[in-house]
């Protein structure tokens, strides 16, 4: 019963298949080599099924893309032939006839995880994992934060869309670390509020720098929090001057992310003193109320947006005070911290005027790795480029926490802060920690509530063998769960086609596993994930 479960994921198969002994299922890790695009659906997906999918207000994904041609014709070279290919699963069903063809394919660097013979495909098929993303130097700037814990439950950004106000975005779509966000289409559109067009790649490096910080993908080198995520580009800011009608065009910046849907609004930009003297602050107007800028902020917050800014880097400077918008009550101003996670020197100082806590986080601004105008990598220093990590951050945590009202959101992060319960206008509530909102909050949302009482896992504490009992609904569809270790490392994994609702898994042959670790279980776009302890 197990193998024919497992075939009807393949479509109907003849019945002599099913007294073959070399049938494999073979997984592949991308679609890299296909020949269609979601652009042109209708070279691959009837007119009916496109109707159907826009009726219901379904988009498309790369689930609907046919596998890679190229993937196919390496397992052909290698001995396979081909039975049927499955888009969904990014996979084939293949017959290999020989032994030393199989072990050549189960070598295949393309391939998600071994293939497996169908007839004895098991629910222990477990792989250790090696491939980790490559943070390079920006290895430090991330794991500070538990980014990289973050990434590897599956959470980089993706249906958070973000707006970037700042003072240009100097080169941006020429820069391959960025490829990836304009292939997919995840800038979502630019417009420079300055000279009244949609161009903001020709203007200052500064924009570019922040926009790296929190969304460059360059394996080895520098990947941001929130990679994937949709993204709108905005010049507010003339770097030749300093002027309060700047304030107006963040403003009206911020009312047209308003309308487009956005969630986070992130600027690195910020106000005290102007060119012209008779126009500056005062530190009395520290509270909340009295800047343009600080007024459109707190009203962008009123309208559902999470706003981060940067607390400024006045520290060393006369004023050493926070600068506007940073002052907002309902904005999450961003400090700076080294490498060692010590406050920087530069970093804007609290409180505001009506002595409240700013900065309410911190996140490392010395030595940040960024990337300048030619996509090379450099570091640079500022409450800049704290403030985008934090915003990465934020949209991974509300992409977990769906259900998360924007206040809801900069509580739940800044009660996750290394010193919450002893904030200080220096550090404010500390620096943000994934692994602690992960470890102490329950990751479910209205859209998962009614799994929470279908799924269960048990016994916890346990010594390498556990059961989990799942909805009836994922029962005979691809399943995939991962264990990872409590600094972020992926420790095993597996990819599995359960066909009862009840199973067991048995890792105790790893007898390194000892104490609490995390277990993330998917299925689609559905996943829990369970704080797991071995005895």
């Amino acid at each position: 019963m197990r193998l024919i479960t497992l075939l009807i994921i393949f479509f109907a198969i003849s019945g002599n298949l099913f007294a073959q002994e070399n049938l494999f299922a073979v997984f592949f890790k991308d679609k890299t080599g296909t020949s269609f695009s979601l652009d042109q659906p209708e070279a691959f997906l009837s007119e009916k099924s496109l109707q159907r999918r826009q009726k219901q207000g379904i988009e498309l994904d790369d689930k609907d893309l046919p596998v890679s041609f190229f993937y196919l014709d390496e397992l052909k070279a290698n001995g396979a032939e081909i039975i049927y290919t499955s888009k969904w699963l990014n996979g084939a069903l293949i017959e290999v006839n020989d032994d030393a063809s199989q072990d050549k394919i189960k070598q295949l660097p393309f391939l998600r995880n071994p293939s497996f013979p169908l007839g004895t495909l098991t629910l222990n098929e477990i792989q250790e994992i090696n491939e980790d993303l490559n943070y390079g130097n920006s290895f430090t700037q991330n794991e500070m934060l538990g980014i990289d814990l973050m990434h590897q439950l599956g959470y980089d950004g993706e249906g958070i869309t973000i707006a970037i106000l700042d003072g240009g975005f100097n080169n941006t779509d020429e820069i391959p670390a960025f490829d990836s966000l304009f292939q997919k289409g995840k800038i979502r559109g630019t417009y420079d509020f300055i000279d009244h067009e949609e161009n903001v790649y020709d203007d200052h490096k500064h924009g570019m720098q922040v926009f790296s910080a929190m969304a460059a993908l360059a394996p080895g080198e520098l990947i941001g929090p929130a990679y994937n995520a949709n993204y709108y580009l905005f010049r507010t800011e003339n770097a030749g001057v300093e002027a309060r009608v700047e304030e107006f065009f963040w403003t009206v910046a911020a009312e047209y992310a308003d309308s487009v849907g956005v969630d986070i609004l992130s600027s690195s930009l910020g106000y005290n003193l102007f060119d012209q003297e008779n126009d500056n602050y005062t530190q009395e107007d520290l509270d909340g109320e009295k800047a343009m800028i600080t007024q459109a902020a707190d009203i962008a917050a009123g309208r559902g947006m999470l706003v981060v800014v940067s607390a400024g880097n006045e520290g060393n400077d006369p004023w050493k005070s926070i600068i506007f918008p940073a002052d907002g009550d309902s904005v999450l101003a961003v400090g700076a911290v080294n490498q060692t996670g010590n406050l920087t020197a530069f970093s804007s100082l609290g409180p505001s005027a009506d002595d409240r806590i700013k900065p309410e986080l911190v996140a490392m601004g010395q030595g940040t790795i960024v990337l300048s105008p030619t996509g090379s990598i450099s570091s640079n220093n500022g409450t800049s480029f704290a403030a985008p990590i934090v915003a990465g951050l934020a949209a991974g945590v509300w992409q977990a926490f769906p259900h998360l009202t924007n206040m809801e959101l900069m509580e739940l992060l800044k009660n996750s802060g290394s010193q919450a319960s002893n904030p200080d206008n220096k550090l404010g509530y500390g620096i943000p920690s994934f692994k602690s909102i992960i470890e102490n909050t329950p990751l479910s949302s209205k859209t998962f509530d009614h799994l929470d009482n279908e799924i269960k896992f048990y016994p916890n504490p346990n010594a390498g063998i556990f059961h989990f009992d799942l909805p009836e609904n994922w029962v005979g569809k691809e399943l995939n769960w991962v264990l990872i270790s409590r600094d972020g490392r992926e420790i095993q994994k597996a990819s599995i086609i359960p066909h009862a609702a009840s199973f067991q898994v048995d890792i105790s042959g790893n007898s390194k596993l000892k104490g609490p670790y995390l277990l993330k279980v998917q299925q689609q776009k559905i996943s829990k994930v369970f704080k797991i302890y071995f005895e």
